[in-house]
């Protein structure tokens, strides 16, 4: 794998990570504010969604990272915009809505779930390859 070829799911990981901590932040100063009136609802609402926010990142890291290196960088790029996209989609909805059901969260698990098994794709395509 060159260096060249995975400088696009690198700067996919690199705005990930970023968008990690401005959610998270954003977050914790919501908890923060909201501590001082005592709305325990709210707390415990965006503390469920900072730590989905949290695993659903834990998954889709190394999911890019496998994708780019056995089967396409380009593609393990695109998936991590469309799971960026998804996941600012998601706490945007959060921030309005807060008690429905927001569809940001089910579109990044799917762009999560499609980077594991085209990984595992990529990873059988390896196996055949020098099997």
């Amino acid at each position: 794998m060159c260096l060249d070829s995975c400088l696009y799911p690198f700067a996919i990981s690199l705005l990930a990570v970023r968008w990690l901590f401005i959610n998270n932040t954003l977050l914790s100063q919501t908890i923060s504010s909201n501590l001082s009136s005592n709305t325990t609802l709210t707390i415990l609402n965006s503390l469920r969604h900072q730590n989905a926010a949290l695993i659903n990142f834990a998954m889709f890291i190394p999911a890019l990272w496998i994708y780019a290196s056995f089967l396409s960088a380009k593609g393990a790029g695109d998936s991590g915009l469309i799971w960026i996209l998804a996941s600012s989609l998601d706490s945007y909805a959060h921030n309005q809505y807060p008690n429905h059901r927001r569809w940001g969260y089910l579109i990044s698990l799917l762009v999560v779930a499609g980077l594991w098994l085209g990984g595992a794709y990529g990873l059988f395509l390896g196996y055949q390859i020098h099997a």
